[in-house]
């Protein structure tokens, strides 16, 4: 296992690389909602690297919400990990007041493109993408920026499992046009609460993905 993370992202950080493994796991259901997952000292060993590395990997986990770490029983993968809700405090407050025109124009037509896309059964990922990080950007709070990449980065390698999931692409795209509507008209609280849902909804959506893949995996 040693020799994965090597491979893994070759110029990164030894924990970064031990973050990326375990987050593959989660993501691909080896390590289920609620399972009490192996101990510093066993990842230490199955990883072939030092417990400090697997301590910094397990604490960033722990932040991004992946897994839930309990003094005195030890850790386990989350379950239905939350967006922080102070986070869509900056998004209500984006588009009521900070938002640039600049901004908002990327993020409507963001939306517009992917429902284009979407209806001629083309490839949408970019635009997809990119209102996310927009919003993210926008608002300036980089808590929110870094878990917007960590949703992102899920979804891309979930990309092609999520797609099998009825509704899915459609339900994603008919939320990008409500949040740039929201957006677009300056309406703090419903782009919020629709920003909210949305990103609750991949999560779910993820989970679901990596159960199912799991079980067919059995």
């Amino acid at each position: 296992m040693g020799d994965v993370l090597r491979r893994n992202r070759p110029h990164a950080l030894v924990y970064q690389r031990i973050v990326d493994t375990l987050r593959v796991r989660i993501h691909d259901g080896e390590w289920q909602p609620g399972q009490r997952v192996p101990t510093v000292a066993e990842l230490s060993k199955e990883l072939n690297v030092g417990q400090s590395s697997v301590r910094e990997a397990l604490r960033i986990l722990g932040n991004e919400q992946l897994l839930r770490i309990e003094q005195g029983r030890g850790i386990f993968v989350a379950d239905a990990p939350k967006l922080p809700p102070a986070l869509f405090d900056h998004l209500a407050m984006s588009a009521e007041v900070t938002l640039a025109d600049e901004d908002i124009a990327i993020i409507t037509n963001a939306a517009r493109e992917m429902d284009e896309l979407v209806l001629q059964g083309q490839e949408h990922a970019k635009p997809d993408l990119l209102m996310h990080r927009q919003i993210a950007q926008a608002c300036g709070n980089p808590m929110l920026q870094k878990m917007t990449e960590v949703l992102l980065d899920l979804h891309v390698e979930g990309r092609a499992r999520t797609a099998l999931i009825p509704g899915v692409v459609q339900r994603s795209t008919q939320y990008h046009l409500l949040i740039a509507t929201a957006i677009e008209e300056h309406d703090a609280s419903r782009a919020e609460a629709l920003m909210r849902a949305h990103l609750d909804d991949i999560i779910s959506v993820l989970q679901r993905a990596a159960r199912n893949f799991s079980s067919v995996e059995r």
